[in-house]
């Protein structure tokens, strides 16, 4: 059960009913199944606060990430992968091979979707070195199989709950896409290319 709660950490420990996952297959943490994530909810907290479950409702989740992840996703890894490839097929095959469940069947869908933040960051690090060539760089067919058409910018892309549906070249900058949605930039102190 995922429940919707507005949580806060204090003193850098998760609040009471708040357990972390380390991953979704039940090998570690406490999941309870494949592709889940158990998170208890709080005495007299309501899953959904809301009539249509749907409302703004912010809430911090804890995380952990496993040790497979960890060593798989290496910074020599990591490093091969945004100084190798430069175009978006190479880059997604790479980045697919080395991260577990970096695009497992409908990441978007998700309703866990934080183990994905690294994924996003490594490909806005990626996109930035050739913000020019890469911003709309896409690759791939509109079927997970291989026997859709290929992607284009302007193919819709269901999320589910959401009423507007964007299309896919409104979702590829962090800086004003999904119509003023999206406005973030990543910050790390270090170069991780200079080492």
């Amino acid at each position: 059960m995922v429940a919707r709660l507005k949580l806060k950490e204090i003193d850098g420990k998760a609040p009471p009913g708040v357990e972390s996952a380390a991953k979704f297959d039940s090998t570690r943490g406490n999941s309870p199944g494949p592709d889940t994530i158990r998170i208890n909810t709080l005495d007299g907290v309501t899953a959904n606060p809301t009539p249509d479950g749907f409302s703004y409702n912010p809430r911090c989740l804890r995380r952990d990430i496993s040790e497979n992840a960890a060593v798989s996703t290496r910074t020599n890894a990591t490093v091969s992968l945004l100084t190798t490839h430069d175009n978006i097929a190479d880059f997604q095959d790479y980045m697919q091979d080395i991260f577990a469940q970096s695009i497992l069947f409908a990441s978007s869908g998700n309703p866990a979707w934080l183990h994905h933040a690294n994924v996003d960051r490594i490909w806005w690090i990626w996109q930035n070195q050739d913000l020019a060539t890469r911003q709309n760089a896409i690759a791939g067919q509109t079927h997970m199989a291989g026997d859709g058409v290929p992607t284009t910018l302007e193919d819709d892309q269901f999320f589910q709950v959401n009423e507007k549906v964007p299309k896919l070249k409104d979702l590829l900058t962090t800086l004003g896409g999904a119509d003023g949605g999206f406005c973030y930039i990543y910050q790390y102190s270090h170069n991780p290319l200079s080492r």
